[in-house]
């Protein structure tokens, strides 16, 4: 007769997840990770740089524009360009910990590998007011209930490499950035790429310029099937840390 010892599959079982526990990488707290970011972010006291801006969306004609930028902490920002132009205030100049800082209930998920880069992955609600959706023109109230922030910190270089944004479970938008380090140790993006989806269009309106200043409202998905709209940023000629003026960001 064979005689079966569960509290020996049991302590068998343990000492399996424990080998198993043991080969995964302790996971950062939030605190920890907040204060790697803000520590990068404050080597930056200043900044100038180009940037090539490229614009692909549903219903918007725009060439491609070289902008002037200028940062200052802690969030000063001048933007140069002539003419018209979109540029997302997502992705320029400011503190990575202002975006975590937005995050309720934020927690830790999971180390992750993307390319060459180790990512710390953390999670969070965010108020839609605290996103200004008011602002847009058709967006207010109905924009969303719930926003759902990912976030992509990068484990040595303190920096954010990728955002996910979920509206009422459906993407809205994500952003995507290249780094290179230009003094020792401060890292800048070299390319900034978001991403808009359809679902976060929808709601928000445009005139047609044929129809003039006074013509119909439109809808941006119009006529448009799982479309997406895309920014692009590529930055060069940084100078870094060269005691910019608070003159230079008063409004003109």
């Amino acid at each position: 007769m064979i005689r079966i010892s569960y509290r020996r599959i049991w302590v068998f079982l343990f000492c399996v997840v424990c080998i198993l526990r043991a080969g995964e990488p302790e996971l950062p707290t939030v605190e920890d990770i907040v204060k790697n970011v803000n520590a990068q972010f404050q080597k930056v006291e200043d900044y100038s740089a180009t940037i090539e801006l490229k614009v692909e969306m549903p219903h918007v004609r725009m060439p491609s524009k070289k902008l002037q930028f200028y940062f200052k902490q802690p969030d000063k920002i001048k933007i140069k360009a002539a003419g018209f132009a979109i540029v997302p205030k997502t992705g320029l100049g400011g503190s990575g910990v202002e975006l975590l800082a937005l995050l309720d209930s934020a927690r830790v998920l999971r180390q992750d590998n993307r390319g060459e880069r180790i990512y710390w992955v953390l999670t969070g609600t965010i108020n839609p007011d605290s996103l200004n959706t008011g602002s847009w023109h058709g967006g207010g109230a109905e924009f969303g209930r719930e926003i759902i922030i990912t976030i992509w910190v990068d484990s040595e270089r303190w920096v954010i490499g990728y955002i996910e944004t979920v509206v009422d479970s459906v993407q809205a938008f994500s952003v995507s950035s290249v780094y290179a380090e230009h003094n020792e140790g401060i890292y800048l993006p070299m390319v900034t790429e978001i991403l808009i989806y359809t679902s976060l269009l929808r709601g928000m309106t445009y005139r047609r310029p044929s129809e003039g200043p006074l013509g119909d409202r439109h809808d941006f998905t119009e006529g448009v099937s799982d479309a997406m709209g895309r920014i692009r940023m590529e930055f060069h000629n940084y100078k870094i840390n060269i005691g910019l003026k608070d003159e230079i960001f008063l409004e003109k």
